[in-house]
């Protein structure tokens, strides 16, 4: 388990489910003596609606966000 997959599976949650997820992590992660990556996981911040779903739209449909971009 790595920061950057536990954050890509918490950020794909609902904003209502990502604390209890986030926070069953940390104790994964404590379980498994990994400290470091648990203060990390305990760091991240549940997203507003609006973060939420432009995460969705970048995970699921990553090159259109990337057309967008070179567009503007």
């Amino acid at each position: 388990m790595d920061a950057e997959t536990v954050a890509r599976e918490l950020y794909a949650l609902r904003p209502g489910e990502f604390v209890a997820a986030r926070d069953a992590k940390v104790a994964e992660a404590r379980g498994a003596g990994e400290r470091e990556l648990a203060s990390e996981v305990k760091s991240m911040r549940r997203p507003t609606v609006a973060a939420w779903v432009m995460n969705l739209f970048a995970l699921q449909r990553g090159e259109q966000l990337q057309q967008l971009f070179t567009l503007g």
